[in-house]
């Protein structure tokens, strides 16, 4: 098959005519102006340099001077001085604006070039204008967007990124460059900005940003980067591939979440404690139960021993003491057993537990108690301050196995809301101070934030609980206090106790509480004793069966009202657990004054809530409180004493 050869064409010659129309339409086209301008004589301007600045094209009355009146005043000073280089023989340019017959302002691109002769004169001065109102505008309206989108991501803590496949170009917002504390100027490569990330959140990022290329809609991705001060951020990033001109490329926008990040930490931190605090205010409520159980028996042998019996039930009673102690501690923590403050001398207090604390930690440690003349008093419950301040010890002698040295200091001082020492949850005012050092071998800066999380412990399995700094830290926080904590590896760790100061012993009176009288007679009444625990119940039931009384017992609150609306006569006494399944002892007392207004009620619990005990004493009036575990004489000569100051039974 024949190949024809491409068909040639051949530039048509172009008249003289033909080609001035040709520019006319150009011009017209393009919104151009052209003009020519030879030494002493008037330049010639074409037809589109008229409709530039909004003349009648070849107006014979327009002259050079209308020219300069149509540029804008603020912007003729530099046109002037843009021709006067052009005449000089200087190719220029310049933007400037006119103001045409119509009235609105055009921007337009001037540029001028000479011709010069062999001499170097200019022998003409050949021009354009082109009317560039429209790109200008969009040019304006393009920086201010940029403007604005620069402020908004440094509002918002967003920066935003693109990556080129094709060239391996990475470019950054200036929001990018300060979030990570580097200066904009910085020549950028994939390199220098893998650097930022965390070594161990490298093999993530990386594994994220090669699905993300290959098009893959991919979850945000959080991770750690490293500022270039050394500071550490969170980083969350979203990014998508698009496919441009240039080739595939990534972009996307990366927002510094590290405030949220502190904040759900600071959540999270809060649900664990509440649930772990609900956990130990179970167990300990259980435990107090089985303890009231071996008391009440402790109790029936002591009567009935011999001389050699009762010496291992006091060892065996003591032990149970520090039980209950124990589970106080868990409630304390758990911030289910109120504190029980008065108004102490601080100095006092630590100077007793010094002595405590030495014979506690022994000879190898060097315990050095620093306190001030003068008082300084505070509203704490003295057993769980004491309590804090030991397990403080404790910690600082295991810090210490081959000996040290312990310090106790207490000073006074006033912390402002500016005080950076301040915690958020106290006001500003009095504290005392009480700071508890040691020249162990301090905390790691990964364990630091840590210390006060219940069952937290850097020891090996048997030799820590994990609970003493938690309950130390649960009993300064319901004290209104707070604490801080520094340490440095190798250096040792200094604990600070703060506590509000009561300015002024207050004034006491004399409690009006009734005195009562332990009568060994016969009693006569009617006592309801429920309780859920079935080795409790029937102890107490002996007990108080033991005063002369009948005594009627459920194992819960819904048994127990039904034995109270089958009752021909009223219960004088109602013995009450506070914590039942079915039934809280709370309700059974409610349900039970409706149908006898009288009865007296007993309220025994293993732990009560502050609100939930001035509750029951605001609304069953001479109702009384047994915290488990109790002794039996306890619980027989609460009911004694009810029974005694009750009213005549209702006929």
């Amino acid at each position: 098959m024949t190949q024809v050869p491409p068909r040639q064409l051949t530039p048509r010659p172009v008249s003289h005519d033909q080609a001035a129309q040709l520019l006319a339409e150009i011009e017209l086209a393009a919104g151009l102006g052209a003009f020519i301008w030879y030494p002493e004589d008037a330049p010639t301007w074409s037809d589109g340099f008229y409709r530039v600045l909004g003349l009648e094209p070849g107006d014979p009355d327009v002259i050079a001077a209308h020219f300069y009146e149509r540029v804008h005043p603020q912007d003729l000073p530099a046109l002037t001085a843009t021709w006067q280089r052009a005449t000089a023989g200087e190719t220029v340019s310049l933007t400037y604006r006119v103001l045409r017959a119509e009235g609105d302002m055009r921007w337009v691109d001037g540029r001028c070039i000479p011709s010069l002769d062999e001499s170097g004169r200019v022998v003409r001065v050949l021009g354009t204008v082109k009317d560039v109102t429209e790109k200008h505008e969009a040019s304006i309206k393009l920086t201010r967007a940029n403007a604005v989108l620069r402020d908004t991501q440094k509002a918002a803590g967003v920066g935003s990124h693109l990556f080129r496949a094709r060239t391996d170009q990475v470019e950054w917002s200036d929001e990018l460059y300060r979030i990570l504390g580097l200066d904009p100027a910085t020549p950028l490569t994939p390199q220098l900005a893998a650097s930022f990330t965390h070594p161990d959140d490298l093999e993530k990022q990386r594994a994220w940003s090669e699905r993300v290329a290959r098009g893959e809609v991919m979850p945000p991705l959080l991770v750690r980067v490293i500022r270039a001060d050394g500071a550490l951020r969170y980083l969350e990033t979203r990014a998508s591939c698009v496919d441009l001109t240039s080739g595939p490329t990534v972009q996307g926008v990366s927002i510094d979440v590290t405030a949220r990040h502190e904040m759900e930490e600071r959540l999270r931190h809060a649900a664990k404690m509440e649930a772990v605090g609900t956990l130990a205010a179970g167990i300990a409520h259980d435990f107090n139960n089985y303890l009231g159980v071996l008391t009440m028996h402790l109790d029936s042998i002591s009567e009935d021993g011999s001389a050699e019996l009762d010496a291992m039930v006091s060892g065996a009673r003591h032990a149970t003491e520090q039980c209950s102690e124990f589970t106080r501690q868990l409630l304390t923590f758990a911030r289910k057993q109120p504190a029980a403050p008065r108004e102490l001398d601080v100095v006092a207090l630590v100077g007793d537990a010094g002595r405590l604390i030495q014979g506690l930690l022994g000879a190898s440690v060097i315990v050095s108690v620093k306190l001030p003349e003068a008082p300084i008093l505070s509203h704490v419950d003295p057993g769980q301050l004491e309590s804090a301040l030991v397990n403080l010890a404790a910690n600082a002698r295991d810090a210490m196995p081959r000996g040290g040295k312990l310090s106790l200091e207490v000073s006074r001082l006033e912390l402002t809301r500016a005080d950076a020492r301040l915690d958020r949850d106290c006001a500003p005012g009095h504290y005392a101070l009480i700071r508890v050092s040691d020249t162990g071998s301090g905390i790691s800066p990964e364990h630091l934030s840590r210390i006060f999380e219940p069952y937290f412990t850097t020891k090996a399995a048997g030799q820590g609980t994990g609970l003493g700094l938690a309950m130390a830290y649960g009993s300064v926080r319901q004290h209104q206090g707070f604490m801080r904590v520094k340490s440095t590896l190798g250096q040792g760790t200094l604990f600070e106790v703060y506590l509000p100061v009561v300015e002024t012993r207050e004034r006491r009176t004399p409690s009006a509480s009734r005195t009562v009288v332990s009568q060994r007679g016969k009693l006569t009444g009617r006592v309801l004793l429920v309780e859920d625990v079935d080795p409790l119940r029937e102890l107490a039931v002996r007990v108080v069966q033991s005063l002369g009384v009948e005594v009627v017992s459920a194992a819960d609150g819904l048994i127990a009202l039904e034995h109270a609306r089958a009752a021909a006569t009223p219960f004088d006494v109602v013995v009450t657990d506070l914590m039942m399944p079915g039934m809280t002892g709370g309700e059974l007392a409610r349900a039970i004054a409706e149908l006898w207004p009288r009865t007296k009620f007993v309220f025994m619990t293993g732990y009560v809530e502050p609100a939930m005990n001035n509750a029951l004493i605001a609304e069953h009036a001479g109702c009384a409180m047994l915290r488990k575990p109790f002794r039996s004489h306890d619980l027989a000569e609460t009911v004694r004493s009810l029974l005694l100051a009750r009213s005549t039974p209702d006929k």
